[in-house]
């Protein structure tokens, strides 16, 4: 009897045993579970906390590059609006600013390759624009008149789609000046050049007599965005030169409002031209005034005071052609195997209306096709031999 007691006390302590053993595990496992549960609930707010601080910095740099596109876009809208609709530019800077940017966007873009012989040259001829135009919002903003943008505007058309040239040359007289002042005159310019601009065709331009009525060489070149007025360059086996024929008797720059109409070269200017003239390569020249002299189309009181001595260096140095404007004429002459062309202008004559040319070299031939306004207010296209023949 008492080793069943005994026995019952030992289970009963074995059971409580067991029960406190229960007890014990359990709560230790609760109390781990709320340990780990909190540590996991603290490891990922602090996850949360590095997962936004990261968001927000990638968002401020995202914002950052859109506002920074966006200030990029909004520049090039502001170009195409410009040059689209150059009258509503609030201010001169404004203007200039878009030239630097445009004249930046046009060199940086590539031009179509030319698959001609080294002996072959293809040049966009036109002179003596005289555009003339209305006030935009200030004295500065000009718009060119209707009757010389689309004449511009055709030549361009054409150079882009049809002939395609290494290069186009506006020789001269690009506005008319006469009674125009320097703000006006160069506001012109300017206008001009953005039609021109058009066509992304290497441009050249020579200085007329009439651009002089209204501005100065410096504003001259400034308004135009060049840094010119005598150039010499390359382009396969030719040598191109560009020349400057305002200057008065005694070799000074013609200025504004002097009105001096006969051309004359400085004889600063010949002695560079005979050192670019000295290369094996054709040579080729655009100048303003005609370097003739006692012909039947014009008197010589409208021709340079030393053409004579012009024509010599040019038979010295086996110059293939010279190209000009100024009288308002067609006229060809051959002097000393020098080959001399003169074409009229955009609106001063009266049966050749519109005028541009096409001129083709190959070897020392030279064929030019000229294009004018003919019956029915449309274009023709003749070869030159058809004009002064």
């Amino acid at each position: 009897m008492k080793t069943l007691i005994t026995n019952k006390r030992a289970f009963i302590i074995l059971v409580v045993f067991l029960i406190s053993l229960l007890v014990f595990f359990s709560s230790f496992k609760i109390t781990s579970k709320k340990v780990w549960v909190d540590e996991k609930e603290d490891i990922q707010e602090r996850l949360d906390v590095e997962i936004t601080e990261e968001n927000e910095d990638l968002e401020e740099g995202l914002e950052n590059e859109i506002e920074a596109y966006i200030e990029e876009d909004i520049s090039e809208l502001d170009i195409i609006e410009e040059t689209e609709m150059i009258e509503e530019v609030e201010s001169k800077e404004e203007v200039e600013e878009f030239e630097e940017s445009e004249e930046g966007f046009l060199e940086a873009l590539p031009l179509a390759s030319k698959e001609y012989g080294e002996n072959e040259l293809k040049v966009g001829f036109i002179t003596d624009i005289h555009a003339k135009s209305n006030a935009g919002k200030s004295r500065d903003m000009r718009i060119i008149k209707e009757i010389f943008k689309e004449r511009i505007n055709h030549f361009t058309d054409e150079m882009n789609n049809n002939f395609n040239p290494d290069f186009i040359v506006i020789n001269g007289d690009v506005i008319e000046g006469t009674g125009r002042d320097g703000e006006v005159g160069s506001g012109e310019l300017s206008s001009v050049k953005k039609l021109f601009d058009k066509t992304l065709i290497p441009k050249y331009w020579v200085l007329g007599n009439h651009d002089l009525r209204a501005v100065d060489k410096d504003t001259w070149k400034k308004s135009l965005g060049i840094d010119y007025l005598v150039k010499s360059f390359d382009v396969r086996n030719y040598r191109i030169i560009i020349m400057d024929s305002n200057y008065d008797k005694s070799n000074n720059d013609i200025r504004p409002g002097e009105y001096y109409t006969r051309g004359n070269v400085s004889a600063k200017q010949i002695e560079w031209l005979k050192k670019e003239l000295k290369t094996d390569k054709k040579k080729v020249v655009f100048i303003h005034h005609p370097p003739i002299w006692s012909v039947d189309v014009h008197s010589n009181s409208g021709l340079p005071l030393n053409a004579l001595k012009l024509q010599k260096v040019f038979k010295d140095n086996n110059v293939t052609a010279v190209f000009s404007g100024h009288i308002e004429d067609f006229y060809f002459d051959k002097i000393d195997e020098v080959k001399y062309f003169v074409f009229p202008g955009v609106v001063k004559n009266e049966k050749y209306q519109g005028t541009f040319a096409e001129l083709n070299f190959k070897d020392e031939e030279v064929e030019i096709n000229v294009s004018y306004i003919g019956g029915n207010d449309k274009y023709r296209k003749i070869n030159l031999k058809e004009i002064i023949e």
